[in-house]
């Protein structure tokens, strides 16, 4: 099943999947497979409540907008990607990570999780959020 055409979300640009490359970096703060793999499907996760959100309700999600790329990386601020560092390994770990899922060779982990965090960490929101799975380093959530 490939996840673009079965909830109708656009191809990401090859911009698009560099900022996706760079938040997923940013938010695992490493390499292991597991926190990637899961970040990715948050990504798609968003993107897919967006659409069913803006289905139900004939307006725009109030986080993640209409599910495009960019509205769905909420915390990531592109403006601030210096798009000139070295690609590296782990930045074409998670593009692979995240066609594969895209395509559907990759079930989700996180269970349909929009919400996520590191183990050390405790937000607010997170008492009141529905825990669905953990990673290395991260546990993910329904709210």
């Amino acid at each position: 099943m490939n996840m673009l055409t079965e909830v109708s979300i656009k191809r990401p640009t090859v911009r698009q999947m560099m900022v996706i490359g760079y938040w997923i970096a940013m938010m695992s703060g490493g390499d292991d497979e597991s926190d990637i793999c899961g970040l990715c499907h948050i990504l798609l996760n968003r993107a897919i409540e967006a659409i069913e959100h803006i289905a139900r309700h004939n307006s725009p999600h109030p986080i993640y907008g209409s599910g495009g790329w960019q509205e769905i990386c909420v915390e990531c601020h592109p403006e601030q990607i210096d798009f000139d560092q070295a690609f590296t390994d782990v930045h074409a770990q998670i593009i692979s990570a995240f066609c594969s899922i895209l395509t559907g060779r990759a079930s989700d982990p996180t269970f349909g999780a929009t919400l996520f965090h590191k183990h050390w960490i405790e937000p607010e929101w997170a008492a009141t959020a529905r825990p669905t799975s953990s990673a290395f380093n991260l546990m993910f959530y329904r709210p």
